[in-house]
Protein backbone atom coordinates (compact mmCIF):
# COMPACT_ATOMS: atom_id res chain seq x y z
CA UNK A 1 0.00 0.00 0.00
CA UNK A 2 1.29 3.49 -0.46
CA UNK A 3 2.36 5.44 2.33
CA UNK A 4 0.78 8.50 1.20
CA UNK A 5 -2.76 6.73 1.48
CA UNK A 6 -2.53 5.72 4.76
CA UNK A 7 -1.42 8.85 6.23
CA UNK A 8 -4.58 11.02 5.89
CA UNK A 9 -6.71 8.32 6.55
CA UNK A 10 -4.85 7.89 9.99
CA UNK A 11 -4.78 11.31 10.20
CA UNK A 12 -9.00 11.02 9.95
CA UNK A 13 -9.25 8.66 12.37
CA UNK A 14 -7.25 10.60 14.69
CA UNK A 15 -9.37 13.94 14.36
CA UNK A 16 -12.49 12.04 14.41
CA UNK A 17 -11.34 10.33 17.94
CA UNK A 18 -9.54 13.21 19.59
CA UNK A 19 -12.72 15.69 18.86
CA UNK A 20 -16.11 14.09 19.29
CA UNK A 21 -15.49 11.24 20.63
CA UNK A 22 -13.00 12.55 23.65
CA UNK A 23 -15.66 15.51 23.87
CA UNK A 24 -17.96 13.23 25.40
CA UNK A 25 -15.90 11.78 27.93
CA UNK A 26 -14.63 15.22 29.11
CA UNK A 27 -18.23 15.60 30.51
CA UNK A 28 -18.49 12.16 32.15
CA UNK A 29 -14.91 13.40 34.00
CA UNK A 30 -15.74 16.39 34.94
CA UNK A 31 -18.30 14.32 37.37
CA UNK A 32 -16.63 14.33 40.59
CA UNK A 33 -16.84 10.51 40.03
CA UNK A 34 -14.45 8.91 38.01
CA UNK A 35 -14.84 5.84 35.55
CA UNK A 36 -12.96 2.39 36.44
CA UNK A 37 -9.62 2.19 35.32
CA UNK A 38 -10.79 -1.15 33.50
CA UNK A 39 -13.52 1.17 32.01
CA UNK A 40 -10.43 3.38 30.80
CA UNK A 41 -8.40 0.89 29.74
CA UNK A 42 -11.11 -1.29 27.59
CA UNK A 43 -12.30 1.87 25.89
CA UNK A 44 -8.06 2.57 24.87
CA UNK A 45 -8.17 -0.79 23.66
CA UNK A 46 -11.47 0.21 21.48
CA UNK A 47 -9.93 3.34 20.31
CA UNK A 48 -6.33 1.82 19.11
CA UNK A 49 -8.13 -1.32 16.96
CA UNK A 50 -10.05 1.58 15.73
CA UNK A 51 -6.92 3.61 14.58
CA UNK A 52 -5.32 0.04 13.10
CA UNK A 53 -7.94 -0.93 11.66
CA UNK A 54 -7.92 -4.24 13.92
CA UNK A 55 -4.52 -5.35 12.65
CA UNK A 56 -1.29 -4.82 14.71
CA UNK A 57 -0.46 -1.63 15.91
CA UNK A 58 2.27 0.07 13.66
CA UNK A 59 3.30 2.69 15.89
CA UNK A 60 4.02 2.18 19.83
CA UNK A 61 1.65 4.09 21.88
CA UNK A 62 4.43 6.13 24.06
CA UNK A 63 4.99 7.57 20.08
CA UNK A 64 0.81 8.04 19.12
CA UNK A 65 0.03 9.74 22.74
CA UNK A 66 3.26 12.07 22.21
CA UNK A 67 2.14 15.74 21.14
CA UNK A 68 5.19 16.80 18.94
CA UNK A 69 4.91 16.00 14.94
CA UNK A 70 8.97 15.99 14.40
CA UNK A 71 9.94 13.30 16.67
CA UNK A 72 6.59 11.31 14.93
CA UNK A 73 3.87 12.12 17.49
CA UNK A 74 0.54 11.89 16.60
CA UNK A 75 -0.80 14.07 19.03
CA UNK A 76 -3.74 11.44 20.45
CA UNK A 77 -5.18 12.51 23.59
CA UNK A 78 -4.42 9.83 26.39
CA UNK A 79 -7.71 9.32 28.53
CA UNK A 80 -6.14 8.85 31.53
CA UNK A 81 -4.23 11.60 31.66
CA UNK A 82 -7.35 13.64 30.13
CA UNK A 83 -9.40 12.14 33.30
CA UNK A 84 -6.30 13.29 36.24
CA UNK A 85 -5.85 16.87 34.63
CA UNK A 86 -9.80 17.32 34.65
CA UNK A 87 -10.24 16.04 38.24
CA UNK A 88 -6.86 18.46 39.16
CA UNK A 89 -8.87 21.36 37.84
CA UNK A 90 -12.17 20.36 39.68
CA UNK A 91 -10.32 20.09 43.04
CA UNK A 92 -9.00 23.64 42.16
CA UNK A 93 -12.07 25.41 41.33
CA UNK A 94 -13.39 23.93 44.84
CA UNK A 95 -10.33 25.35 46.91
CA UNK A 96 -10.44 28.74 45.39
CA UNK A 97 -14.11 29.04 45.60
Amino acid sequence: MDKNFTTPKLFGKLSLVNSPVVSQFTYLFISPHSPSQSFLKTFEQKIICFLWSQKPERIKRSVVYNNNYEIGGLKLLNLKVLCLILKVAFVQKLYLH
